[in-house]
């Protein structure tokens, strides 16, 4: 039963997370010059034109997905430094300024009648 329901959800017959259709599905463009149908993966630079052979440029999304990973870079580069000065100076000011607040609050003075 779960493999008639992974052969429905994906073309192929392939479990659909295993494959590469969800996670990077083919386009389908139009040459600029001929207007023939090219099937291209997404991923990929440039793609030949088979009618015409005229090189079609990969889309604006895959030329600007290298600065994602400069993103992540600084990122992970930063991060460490935030968390120290977090934990290191920002955490122990705050303990002790809600500590000394803590103390300085009024005592009760209860008495039984």
């Amino acid at each position: 039963m779960v493999r008639q329901l992974f052969a429905l959800l994906s073309a192929d017959g392939s479990k659909p997370g295993a494959g590469r259709q969800f996670m990077n599905p083919d386009l389908a463009v139009k040459c600029p010059q001929c207007a023939a149908d090219v099937t291209r993966s997404r991923a990929d630079g440039g793609t030949l034109c088979p009618a015409c052979g005229t090189m079609i440029p990969p889309p604006a999304d895959a030329r600007a997905s290298g600065l994602g990973s400069a993103k992540s870079f600084w990122i992970l580069l930063l991060l460490p430094v935030l968390m120290s000065f977090w934990f290191l100076f920002y955490m122990p000011r705050w303990r002790r300024r809600v500590r000394l607040q803590a103390r300085n609050l009024q005592r009760w003075q209860l008495h039984p009648e």
